[in-house]
């Protein structure tokens, strides 16, 4: 069977990321404007080098953003991810999975593949962070629900290469494990 799973949904608990100048609704709009992609819409595999944006966001808060298809049972959308080499997995939102028509308990049992390369997804709308200890322990929603975070597990496994040009405001991702071009 070809699946890396099953993984329990709580997999990545603990990871919590302060974004507070990108929001869920930016993701159709000025997001998807910029990176001239609509959000969600059908997409095929890009193949490598993959081009993204260094996007300013706010006050000279600097994210990069970059615009990869989530596949399952041969359904494709394009999904814009922040990329965080803080985060230790990669989340999607829920609004990912409604256009997949992929009901969360399935995500963990289905071969889901980003570009392409099988990977293993939290969902940021439902995931907690834990604070405190004891009886003083505390659970919260992460502060990046509905937002999609390309995370370091999936950049591993990618085998991906970053390459930065702040002059320009882009980014370019390569892979051994995407299409090629050609």
């Amino acid at each position: 069977m070809d699946v890396l799973g099953p993984y329990p949904s709580g997999h990545a608990d603990g990871f919590d990321v302060l974004i507070s100048d990108v929001k869920p609704e930016d993701l159709p709009g000025r997001i998807s404007q910029a990176l001239g992609v609509q959000y969600l819409a059908e997409m095929q595999s890009r193949p490598t080098p993959v081009s993204g944006i260094v996007f300013n966001t706010k006050n000279s808060t600097l994210r990069v953003l970059v615009t990869l298809p989530v596949s399952v049972r041969g359904r494709s959308v394009a999904v814009h991810f922040i990329f965080d080499t803080t985060a230790p997995c990669t989340y999607i939102a829920l609004s990912v999975l409604q256009a997949l028509n992929l009901p969360e308990v399935s995500l963990y049992s289905e071969v889901v593949r980003i570009n392409g390369v099988k990977s293993v997804l939290s969902v940021s709308d439902t995931t907690k962070a834990t604070y405190g200890e004891g009886h003083n322990k505390v659970e919260v929603p992460c502060h990046f629900v509905g937002l999609n975070i390309l995370g370091m597990d999936f950049l591993d496994r990618a085998g991906i290469k970053l390459e930065m040009d702040l002059a320009n405001n882009a980014v370019v991702l390569s892979s051994t494990q995407f299409p090629v071009i050609g």
